[in-house]
């Protein structure tokens, strides 16, 4: 006999649902049991082999998605490959492109553009479409809505319509196509006169249903007709909103008995930021473990952010790395350290003009953690590791550039053959190696060609996937990539993502220019994620709120548990608006807050102890959650005090700036100031600041900052030295000084030194020069002309002196005699 059944919070739905196995020694394969995901599966072989303690025959258990497909393929002999997110967005692309009337209208007409558009409509067209919305009932809406909405509402529901018809047409399935097959087959199950194989093969079976809350329209169609074909028990842990739930279900309902356990110990802690709650659960986790208690499966972290997720791993489960902990949940792809990197190496490709790269974006490419630490292949290294050399050879490069001051184009065989980076990088040397500058040139040139040149022109998606694989493979097999962590996952989710690309149905799209295959890559990279699949039957968990359903955990910390998280504050990201979702009965917000309310009551009311962490400052506040436990507290002790039931957490931290130590002048360093030839600039530095005149003047090691000061006056001197040189030792006269050279002399200066097409910086610095200069020659020289007879004598003229044990030394720009008088 079908029925439902509810089990009170504290019960373990695990042990309950074990109750209704039906089995023959131990032979339980005539049971089928179905939960919301795979991970309660792990949990349920587990204790049944604790309970028979030898080999038994296990139940089918299932996720309900993995029960569809199966049910679909092989029950119901249907075929039909699954279609991607991607292929679908294909599919509707086609159909957009060929539309009379598109929303957007020219706005997404690029498969670029129209991508994360596509995937929005995949998704709204997946939910109408397992909630048996028909396009003509979407399209004949009985509600009063603007007109242009309306428009809008029509054309979706074509290309809803549109959009199944073609996937069935061409032999694809989803998984909503799926739901509604299998409902629709299971409903002819139940007819009268069916007696096929397939109710008879369903009739066989004992099935369960544990762990759920709420279900779509075609979940509860197949378990309506499951119920009627054999025995289904549904197991429903008892929570806020769950019976309104089940008056959906035509069956009888068995309610749990009225006594209840004593409450969990909650206690409630308010953090100013991330950080303190993840070394507050670090040092009750120590503190727990230096008391003897054990740190197993039966300990939670929830983590419903997975912004907290590495603060977490560096700062908190170092501590119960000896008892292991699980992880497993997603974690977006753009937030990894490989999707930066293809963004470093994206946006150097894309700006790229006439074989010139900019030099900004080298620098970012060639300091990436990634390549800076590919390993130099040669013998005889010395003391220095494979990855060293290019690590040198990177900074070597930087410094190159730093001491150019203005950014500019520059070829990558300009690059591969500049003496100064090579000069640079043996001085960086601390010991002589048998290396030569030919075989860094010819390492240089092997991470452009295996990075830049790889990913710089694409055929086709599927020739970008393969390129993009090839790099990250390089990255993989010639770096210290491998040993980062996390790499692994990282690197198994971005394979999987171009494995995908390379067979969709995109694969052979060819874009008109490189930045449309990279805008393309990046919006679908937004919306993928790796999943962190650990060892669900070891350690401590750590999991997001959903991956906590049909399990029980004795000991609960719940990190971020903040208005706009727990619950989800965002609104749903759909074409549908809101009114007219809550019209054809789809989730709303409102459902989904539900949805998270019964789900986080039910583990801390399954729990015994439950530490809830909440950020409290001026950008985020407490969860109407904590509001509510608080407001219970608060009634119950009849006060309207917070402060005794919210612990806060403070730590200090000291920001101030230590005073630097004074450098001791050693023997060593005195000789060198009796060596060193001191300039005004650097006299100046000593006055000021000690350690400045040290650090630049000793350890030659200077800001960019100062160098780029130095840089612009040196460059503004060269051009009136090359301006005045051909005026040497004959009188000035006012017609010798044209205004008319300056231009094509700056211009020819830039044009050689920084190459003809110019960043905007160096463009304003060029403009900003011709005018200085200008200016001086109208303002000063050609006054001075007309008052006095004025004969340069010499330009950039050093002096240099030793005054007692020290050397001085200067420039003198410019000597001049006006009259009878010497300047």
């Amino acid at each position: 006999m079908s029925e439902c059944i509810i089990i009170k919070p504290e019960d373990s739905l695990i042990e309950r649902t074990i109750e209704f196995l039906r089995y023959s020694e131990r032979d339980y394969s005539a049971n089928i049991v179905l939960f919301p995901g795979r991970r309660p599966g792990h949990f349920l072989r587990k204790r049944l082999s604790e309970l028979v303690r030898a080999p038994y025959i296990p139940p089918l258990v299932f996720s309900i998605d993995d029960f569809i497909d199966v049910l679909y393929e092989e029950l119901f002999q249907k075929t039909g490959r699954k279609l991607t997110p991607i292929d679908a967005v294909y599919l509707l692309y086609q159909i957009y492109r060929k539309a009379d009337y598109r929303p957007g209208r020219e706005a997404f007409v690029s498969p670029e553009l129209f991508l994360p558009l596509g995937i929005k409509m995949f998704k709204d067209f997946e939910e109408l479409h397992i909630e048996g919305v028909s396009p003509e009932g979407l399209r004949n809406l009985e509600m009063a809505i603007p007109e242009l909405v309306e428009k809008n509402i029509q054309c979706i529901s074509d290309f809803y319509r549109d959009f199944y018809r073609k996937a069935s047409e061409a032999g694809f399935s989803t998984r909503a196509m799926r739901y509604r097959e299998v409902a629709r087959g299971l409903t002819s199950l139940n007819s009268p006169d069916t007696t096929s194989f397939r109710k008879r093969a369903l009739d066989e079976y004992n099935i369960l249903v544990s762990g759920f809350y709420a279900f779509t329209r075609a979940e509860r169609e197949i378990i309506q007709s499951l119920s009627e074909i054999t025995d289904l028990h549904l197991i429903f842990t008892d929570g806020p909103g769950l019976k309104e739930r089940l008056s959906e279900f035509s069956l009888p309902l068995k309610e749990p008995s009225t006594t209840k356990k004593a409450p969990p110990k909650i206690t409630l802690y308010s953090s100013p930021d991330t950080h303190g709650q993840v070394l507050k659960t670090a040092s009750i986790l120590k503190a727990l473990k230096e008391k003897g208690q054990r740190l197993s499966t039966d300990t939670l972290i929830l983590l419903p952010s997975s912004d907290t997720l590495f603060p977490l791993l560096h700062n908190c489960l170092g501590i119960i790395q000896e008892e292991g902990f699980n992880i497993s949940m997603g974690y977006p792809l753009y937030r990894t350290p490989i999707y930066s990197f293809f963004i470093t190496l994206m946006e150097l490709v894309e700006n790229i003009y006439n074989e010139g790269i900019y030099v900004k974006d080298y620098l970012r490419f060639i300091l990436h953690p990634y390549i800076k630490n590919i390993f130099f292949r040669g013998d005889d290294l010395g003391q220095f590791s494979a990855n060293e050399i290019t690590r040198i050879l990177a900074h070597s490069i930087k410094s190159f550039f730093d001491e150019q001051v203005l950014n500019l184009f520059i070829s990558l065989d300009e690059i591969e053959k500049r003496e100064g980076i090579f000069s640079r990088f043996f001085d960086h040397l601390s010991e002589e190696i048998e290396l030569g500058k030919e075989e860094l040139m010819k390492h240089l040139r092997w991470i452009h060609e295996n990075t830049i040149g790889t990913f710089r022109e694409f055929q086709n998606v599927r020739d970008m996937a393969e390129r993009a694989e090839k790099v990250l493979l390089f990255i993989y097999k010639n770096s210290t990539a491998p040993v980062h962590p996390y790499f692994h996952p990282y690197a198994e989710g971005f394979m999987r993502l171009f494995d995908e690309l390379k067979n969709s149905l995109f694969a052979d799209y060819s874009f008109s220019e490189t930045a449309n295959y990279f805008n393309f890559l990046k919006g679908y990279i937004k919306n993928a994620s790796v999943a962190f699949e650990g060892t669900p039957l070891r350690g401590v968990q750590v999991l997001g709120l959903l991956e906590t359903r049909g399990l029980r955990f004795r000991r609960v910390f719940a990190l971020d548990v903040n208005e706009g998280v727990i619950p989800d504050g965002s609104r749903e990201d759909t074409l549908l608006p809101h009114k007219i979702r809550q019209s054809l009965g789809l989730t709303t917000y409102k459902d989904r807050e539900a949805i998270m309310e019964y789900y986080f009551n039910t583990l801390l009311e399954a729990s015994e102890e439950a530490y809830i962490f909440s950020i409290d400052n001026n950008q985020q506040q407490r969860s109407r959650f904590v509001e509510r436990l608080l407001w219970q507290w608060q009634r119950r002790e009849k006060t309207t005090e917070t402060e005794r039931f919210l612990k806060k957490i403070q730590y200090r931290v000291n920001l101030q700036s230590p005073v630097p130590a004074p450098v001791k002048k050693t023997d060593e360093v005195l000789e060198f100031l009796k060596d060193h030839s001191f300039t005004p600039s650097s006299l100046d530095d000593y006055i000021d600041c000690g350690l400045r005149f040290y650090y630049q003047n000793v350890l030659k090691i200077s800001s960019k900052s100062t160098t780029e000061k130095i840089n612009l006056g040196i460059l503004t001197h060269e051009l009136l030295n090359q301006y005045f040189r051909p005026l040497l030792n004959r009188p000035l006269l006012r017609e010798a000084i044209s205004l008319k050279r300056v231009a094509p002399l700056v211009e020819g200066y830039f044009s050689q030194k920084y190459g003809q097409t110019l960043d905007g910086k160096t463009y304003l610095i060029k403009r900003q020069v011709k005018a200085r200069i200008e200016d001086l020659l109208s303002r000063y020289f050609i006054p001075l002309c007309e008052k006095h007879r004025v004969v340069i004598g010499s330009l950039e003229s050093e002096l240099k002196a030793r005054i007692g044990e020290f050397n001085i030394k200067g420039r003198i720009d410019r000597v001049e005699q006006r009259d009878e008088q010497l300047y």
